[in-house]
């Protein structure tokens, strides 16, 4: 976990609305400070120290599990561009939670290391596809953009195949432009991206995942994304806001995509 981010998981009881503190990263004075002010704001659901998200455990149970995730002042703005990411992961903690027993509140180990690691997981995933992927971002980032399935094949089973191919398909959905076009516009932009496959003979991509590295079946991308992956790659080492904001300002540009296409 980044060293500028932390997290907290109450009990919620709802008769009082007061917070139990179940897990935390923070240090006593700082977890005390946090757990005031949020019971302050918990009616709100909103915190200015993070996010909070609260979920029954049972229909029976009066207590409610709250998840509170903070970061540093900088970052607490910037933290949205991966909410998506944040939501699809905070099912996971909830889904762990399913056998929690209140009596003992004893969290699981699955739990546990969830929340540990929701910054690498929810946001660092875009550094490690920049790091791992070098010039071949390009292809990936072409995918996105059109749309393009990459079928992924783990042929050496290994932890970091498995993380990789978890962060690639992250990537390839903040990459799409599907969450930016409004219900009006669905059938013009799979009218567009038909067109272009047709054009441009696009078709699925197929990724191996070796002991020694990886293996796509074709290398394919348009000018234009080669030069957004030459600009994100210049800033590799830059932080995963950065480079989120990077991803994002492609989508924003992606209808000025001229229709040079190269085969790496």
């Amino acid at each position: 976990m980044a060293t500028d981010t932390s997290y907290a998981l109450y009990m919620l009881e709802q008769e009082n609305s007061s917070l139990k503190r179940l897990q935390t990263s923070l240090d006593e004075p700082s977890e005390l400070q946090l757990r005031q002010y949020v019971e302050r704001q918990l009616k709100r659901l909103l915190s200015q120290s993070g996010f909070v998200i609260t979920t029954q455990l049972s229909q029976s149970s009066p207590a409610s599990m709250c998840y509170l995730s903070t970061l540093d002042g900088m970052q607490q703005s910037q933290i949205c561009k991966f909410r998506t990411e944040l939501d699809a992961y905070v099912k996971l903690l909830e889904a762990s939670l399913i056998n929690f027993n209140t009596d003992t509140e004893t969290l699981p180990e699955q739990t546990i290391c969830i929340l540990e690691s929701w910054y690498t997981e929810c946001v660092h995933y875009i550094n490690r596809c920049v790091k791992k992927f070098g010039d071949d971002l390009a292809v990936i980032i072409h995918a996105a953009l059109f749309n393009t399935s990459i079928k992924i094949n783990i042929s050496t089973e290994s932890n970091d195949n498995t993380q990789l191919s978890t962060d690639l398909e992250r990537f390839l959905m903040a990459g799409s432009l599907t969450r930016l076009i409004y219900t009006d516009n669905v059938q013009e932009a799979s009218t567009e991206n038909s067109i272009a496959s047709e054009l441009f003979d696009i078709k699925d991509l197929r990724l191996t995942l070796l002991e020694s590295g990886y293996q796509f079946s074709s290398k394919v991308a348009n000018t234009a994304c080669t030069n957004w992956a030459e600009i994100i790659l210049k800033d590799e080492s830059s932080s995963s806001f950065k480079l989120r904001q990077h991803l994002e300002d492609i989508k924003l540009k992606r209808h000025y995509i001229k229709t040079t296409y190269i085969s790496l």
